[in-house]
């Protein structure tokens, strides 16, 4: 394993760690601490969907993360894995866990999904897409 790759296994593992005591702190349940009170419900309703958003997030980036690692282990040397071309370095500064070029990732990731809130808010954001 060449220098790159090792300090690029290191940062990953690093992020792993993180990524999994996120995804702990943000997976509490919900139900138990959920407000009687119609006036309080609102409020609450909106920090469990940034919580929620949050922890899909977090799982979004630790699954990235995982895969990444496991390639590492099958002796994946750090290319596209559709194409076979280098991935760049700025991508792989931005994004640790890229186990596409951009040409490649562009092609497969989804549109945006849009959801509103009861009280109007917009809320945006992906799936999780591991690329």
């Amino acid at each position: 394993m060449d220098l790159a790759l090792a300090q690029r296994r290191l940062e990953l593992l690093r992020l792993q760690a993180r990524y999994q005591s996120e995804v702990r702190g943000l997976s509490r349940s919900a139900c138990a601490d959920t407000p009687k009170d119609l006036g309080e419900r609102g409020a609450f309703e909106e920090s469990e969907a940034k919580r929620l958003r949050d922890l899909n997030f977090s799982l979004g980036r630790l699954c990235g993360v995982d895969r990444a690692l496991k390639l590492m282990g099958e002796g994946w040397k750090g290319a596209c894995v559709d194409c076979d071309g280098k991935i760049l370095d700025v991508r792989i500064r931005a994004i640790p866990w890229a186990t596409r070029c951009t040409v490649c990732a562009e092609m497969r990731t989804p549109q945006p999904v849009i959801l509103h809130t009861r009280h109007g808010c917009e809320v945006r954001g992906f799936g999780i897409v591991v690329s």
